[in-house]
Protein backbone atom coordinates (compact mmCIF):
# COMPACT_ATOMS: atom_id res chain seq x y z
CA UNK A 1 0.00 0.00 0.00
CA UNK A 2 1.22 3.69 -0.58
CA UNK A 3 1.27 6.02 1.78
CA UNK A 4 2.18 9.77 1.20
CA UNK A 5 5.37 10.83 2.72
CA UNK A 6 4.64 13.98 4.18
CA UNK A 7 6.81 14.94 7.17
CA UNK A 8 10.21 16.01 5.78
CA UNK A 9 13.88 15.27 7.77
CA UNK A 10 15.98 15.76 5.07
CA UNK A 11 19.47 17.06 4.82
CA UNK A 12 21.02 17.85 1.65
CA UNK A 13 25.10 17.91 1.18
CA UNK A 14 27.14 19.40 -1.79
CA UNK A 15 30.66 18.39 -3.05
CA UNK A 16 32.88 19.05 -5.87
CA UNK A 17 34.55 15.72 -6.99
CA UNK A 18 36.77 16.31 -10.06
CA UNK A 19 34.43 17.66 -12.46
CA UNK A 20 31.27 15.93 -11.17
CA UNK A 21 29.10 18.03 -8.79
CA UNK A 22 27.53 15.55 -6.50
CA UNK A 23 24.38 15.90 -4.12
CA UNK A 24 23.32 13.38 -1.68
CA UNK A 25 20.11 13.40 -0.31
CA UNK A 26 19.20 11.97 3.06
CA UNK A 27 16.37 11.41 5.76
CA UNK A 28 12.85 11.35 4.21
CA UNK A 29 11.75 13.41 1.81
CA UNK A 30 8.46 14.38 2.10
CA UNK A 31 6.77 17.53 0.52
CA UNK A 32 7.72 20.10 3.33
CA UNK A 33 11.44 19.73 2.25
CA UNK A 34 10.08 21.30 -1.70
CA UNK A 35 10.67 24.50 -1.00
CA UNK A 36 14.62 23.64 0.87
CA UNK A 37 15.41 21.43 -1.94
CA UNK A 38 14.66 23.96 -4.83
CA UNK A 39 16.78 26.59 -2.60
CA UNK A 40 19.98 24.02 -2.78
CA UNK A 41 19.29 22.81 -6.97
CA UNK A 42 19.34 26.59 -7.28
CA UNK A 43 22.25 27.16 -6.12
CA UNK A 44 24.06 24.00 -7.77
CA UNK A 45 22.33 25.48 -11.14
CA UNK A 46 24.16 28.61 -10.41
CA UNK A 47 27.57 26.86 -10.50
CA UNK A 48 26.46 25.20 -14.17
CA UNK A 49 27.70 22.01 -13.55
CA UNK A 50 28.11 19.82 -16.55
CA UNK A 51 28.27 16.11 -14.28
CA UNK A 52 26.14 16.04 -11.88
CA UNK A 53 25.35 13.28 -9.41
CA UNK A 54 22.03 12.72 -7.02
CA UNK A 55 22.61 10.11 -4.39
CA UNK A 56 19.59 9.08 -3.00
CA UNK A 57 20.98 5.95 -1.44
CA UNK A 58 20.43 7.29 2.18
CA UNK A 59 16.67 8.21 1.91
CA UNK A 60 14.22 6.57 3.60
CA UNK A 61 11.27 7.73 1.60
CA UNK A 62 10.66 10.53 -1.09
CA UNK A 63 7.37 11.84 -1.98
CA UNK A 64 6.34 12.69 -5.70
CA UNK A 65 6.69 16.16 -5.88
CA UNK A 66 10.35 15.83 -4.76
CA UNK A 67 10.82 13.24 -7.33
CA UNK A 68 9.25 15.73 -9.73
CA UNK A 69 11.23 18.78 -8.77
CA UNK A 70 14.59 16.60 -9.10
CA UNK A 71 13.39 15.59 -12.34
CA UNK A 72 12.90 19.52 -13.51
CA UNK A 73 16.78 20.12 -12.23
CA UNK A 74 18.18 17.35 -14.44
CA UNK A 75 15.82 18.78 -17.43
CA UNK A 76 17.66 21.94 -17.04
CA UNK A 77 21.27 20.41 -16.09
CA UNK A 78 20.80 18.55 -19.55
CA UNK A 79 19.50 21.44 -21.39
CA UNK A 80 22.11 23.37 -20.76
CA UNK A 81 24.30 20.32 -22.01
CA UNK A 82 25.40 18.87 -18.85
CA UNK A 83 24.95 15.21 -17.93
CA UNK A 84 22.64 14.11 -14.49
CA UNK A 85 22.78 10.66 -12.95
CA UNK A 86 20.70 9.49 -9.92
CA UNK A 87 22.71 6.96 -7.55
CA UNK A 88 19.50 4.82 -6.24
CA UNK A 89 18.89 1.69 -4.04
CA UNK A 90 17.78 -1.76 -5.73
CA UNK A 91 14.22 -2.36 -5.29
CA UNK A 92 13.47 -5.60 -2.72
CA UNK A 93 11.44 -7.56 -3.84
CA UNK A 94 8.61 -9.29 -1.67
CA UNK A 95 8.23 -12.18 -0.59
Amino acid sequence: MHRPVKESTLNISRKQLGRTLVLTLDGEAGIGCVDMLESELARASAMRPQHVLIDLTHLGAIAALVNGTLSMFANAVRKNGGDVRFLVQPMRQSA
